[in-house]
């Protein structure tokens, strides 16, 4: 997933594809754990300093209901380093089976963001 902020917060689209955006979709009647890596490497802005970084590793749980509603569980949340301002990193789910990856932005502070996003599922014919 990539995006940059400049001021504004963001929803991480998938590399090259600017269409679906934010889309994960996660199958319904479904248990996954969830791994995302981030990093975010200022590269400018009028109260931006070039180099400046952001790296986060967040995993946790997301149970998927029939209806598409999900339960996110965040168990683990490690700052792997930062240095000076870049902005905030969210996860948010929806009721219609979307897992998203968020990053809110300092003000005039241009910074892109990467995520790779691991997901190991396990889905049943059982409506849950």
């Amino acid at each position: 997933l990539y995006g940059e902020t400049t001021g504004s917060d963001i929803t991480l689209y998938t590399q090259g594809d600017d269409v679906k955006q934010e889309q994960i979709y996660l199958p319904s009647n479904s248990i996954s754990i969830y791994e995302v890596c981030i990093t975010g490497l200022c590269t400018g802005g009028s109260s931006g300093i070039v180099g400046d970084y952001k790296t986060n590793r967040i995993m946790g749980s997301l149970l998927v209901e029939n209806s598409g509603g999900i339960t996110k569980t965040e168990s683990l949340d490690t700052d792997l380093g930062n240095s000076g301002t870049t902005g905030n990193i969210s996860l948010d789910v929806s009721t219609s089976n979307i897992f998203s990856v968020q990053c809110s932005a300092s003000a005039n502070v241009s910074v892109n963001w990467s995520a790779v996003v691991k997901l190991y599922i396990n889905q049943t014919k059982v409506e849950i």
